[in-house]
């Protein structure tokens, strides 16, 4: 648990961001011009939360955490979870929304779907924390929200729309993998993987290289987070042309500063 609270609440105007998951949540707050404010994180540890736990864990945050009830130009909420799936904008039916995510996820009667359309011609489907959802918006009003993998490949898409040829970023949690592979402006693949073990993680890796061709001896792979080094060293072991972010980037703090970004 990290809380590097400042001062002075007040006087100013903020951005929140708040990243959701199973596995924990977290806030993050940037002055106008973006300084961080302040930053906290709650991990479950080895056990997941049900839905209704997470929602406990952020109602307590919010009676306890004198932060958040600043007053923010821009919300931004992160559902990072595997309640998504992504269909081509030329195929898409916004009355068709469920149909599409039941070939990823398994539903319920009761969950709330919706989207995002990418920066390119993709449609990113999820569902979001109906429950959570609801209570941040009698807390906060309105505010944005995102699927972390719509985040993730806009990012990728933009740093990469320039390159002739295929370019692979990972991004790598204590619980989950994923993989983003572009040529130019075009997505050639993005998953998620769960992840207990750094051989699952070089597995997966492996798997998703030789169903591309791609050589793991040739194909540049970017890290969008920095990774443990024992994680490092085991992947360079079989992927050579693999590299670390020029500057650390904390797992935590990454989607928050992508989606700020964006907003």
């Amino acid at each position: 648990m990290t809380n590097n609270t400042g001062s002075n609440f007040k006087n100013n105007t903020y951005c929140l961001s708040i990243q959701l998951s199973l596995n924990g949540f977290s806030f993050f707050i940037t002055s106008n011009t973006n300084e961080i404010v302040t930053k906290y994180h709650e991990l479950s540890g080895d056990l997941s939360y049900t839905e209704q736990q997470l929602l406990e864990k952020v109602t307590k945050a919010f009676d306890t955490k004198p932060e958040l009830q600043a007053t923010f130009s821009t919300i931004n909420v992160i559902y990072y979870n595997e309640l998504f799936t992504l269909v081509p904008k030329a195929l898409f039916d916004k009355n068709a929304l469920k149909t599409y995510i039941n070939y990823a996820v398994k539903t319920l009667a009761t969950d709330y779907i919706t989207y995002d359309e990418l920066s390119t011609d993709i449609i990113n489907i999820f569902i979001p924390y109906v429950n959570v959802n609801n209570f941040l918006l009698e807390k906060l009003g309105e505010f944005n929200f995102h699927h972390s993998s719509g985040i993730l490949i806009n990012h990728v898409l933009d740093i990469e729309k320039y390159s002739i040829s295929e370019k692979v970023h990972i991004f790598v949690t204590s619980n989950q993998f994923d993989i983003i592979c572009t040529k130019g402006t075009d997505l050639l693949l993005f998953n998620s993987f769960a992840c207990t073990a750094n051989e699952d993680v070089l597995y997966y890796l492996l798997f998703c290289l030789e169903q591309l061709s791609l050589s793991p001896n040739q194909i540049e792979i970017k890290l969008i987070n920095t990774i443990p080094t024992d994680l490092f060293n085991l992947l360079y072991t079989y992927v050579r042309n693999i590299s670390q972010p020029k500057t650390k980037k904390n797992t935590l703090d990454v989607l928050h500063q992508l989606a700020q970004k964006e907003a």
